[in-house]
């Protein structure tokens, strides 16, 4: 009867994923993030939060795409290399896990030099969480 139910996770492959750093205004000020971009399949709207997670490291937040077919999450803590990325919604089980884990290599660094003086940093990326200074 209920044999054509599916199980959460689903765990693939087919999913791509690209890590940059960005920069986000939060809290009126610019904060320096951690970006991870999957796209391959359909990230539906709903009314539960979706979330990322690296890992143990769960996003800040996540912007879905108009059409569904984009989640950029944002991550304000350090992740760790070879961590697996599940994609859900609220305090639901992930819905999809990618078999192979985030290489960080792949990272999009951003020129710190280029940033605005008051940009905030996730102590990953430089010493502390303070703005630069002069």
């Amino acid at each position: 009867m209920f044999t054509d139910l599916i199980d959460y996770p689903i765990e693939t492959d087919r999913i791509d994923y690209e890590v940059a750093h960005k920069l986000r205004d939060l809290d009126d000020t610019p904060h320096l993030l951690t970006r991870v971009k999957l796209t391959g399949t359909e990230f539906p709207h709903r009314a539960l939060e979706p979330y990322v997670r690296v890992g143990d490291v769960e996003s800040r937040f996540v912007d879905i795409s108009d059409d569904g077919t984009v989640a950029r999450a944002y991550f304000d803590q350090p992740l760790p290399e070879g961590g697996t990325i599940e994609f859900g919604y609220g305090a639901e089980p992930p819905r999809v896990r990618l078999r192979h884990g985030i290489r960080l290599k792949d990272l999009t660094p951003l020129d710190p030099d280029r940033l605005p003086d008051d940009t905030r940093f996730v102590d990953r990326f430089f010493d502390d969480d303070e703005p630069i200074v002069g």
